[in-house]
């Protein structure tokens, strides 16, 4: 896990931002999409945890989330939503994740549990397939029962 942090000035004071606004701030690293009275003195700095995870090796979950990522590229590039529909089960979960140009090993996420053993294996491959299909760049991710879907974060 590498920790990083990001301040958020609100008003006069700093204020704790969850870490799924602030993964959007720093991935985006553009003032102008702030909400108003919002600045950020660093983009280096983070108040929250986020936790690098491994991406798959194998995964029965992979090459549907591949081909559905390659078919649909422009539409999720263009901010529109891809979904897959699984067998019902699975870890439920909407987990931003942060897939770098510069590291084929891991991708950031927000998931705030302690053992990265237990992160959701569909949201896993989405992350892996997105890496392998080329795109950089934060998403959000959810699962739930079955539905998976991915969209620009």
């Amino acid at each position: 896990m590498r920790a990083r942090t990001l301040i958020v000035i609100v008003g006069d004071s700093a204020r704790s931002w969850p870490p799924t606004v602030a993964l959007r701030f720093r991935a985006a690293n553009q003032r102008s999409s702030m909400p108003p009275g919002i600045s950020v003195s660093s983009l280096s700095e983070l108040e929250a945890d986020i936790m690098d995870i491994t991406f798959a090796n194998r995964s029965r979950f992979l090459n549907d989330c591949e081909r559905t990522i390659r078919e649909s590229r422009d539409r999720l590039e263009d901010g529109g939503l891809l979904e897959l529909v699984f067998d019902e089960g699975g870890y439920p979960g909407r987990i931003i994740v942060t897939i770098r140009e510069d590291d084929s090993g891991y991708f950031g996420s927000d998931w705030e549990r302690s053992d990265p053993s237990r992160f959701p294996a569909r949201i896993k491959a989405a992350a892996t397939a997105l890496f392998n299909c080329g795109c950089r760049g934060t998403y959000e991710i959810v699962h739930d029962d079955g539905l998976l879907t991915i969209a620009r974060a």
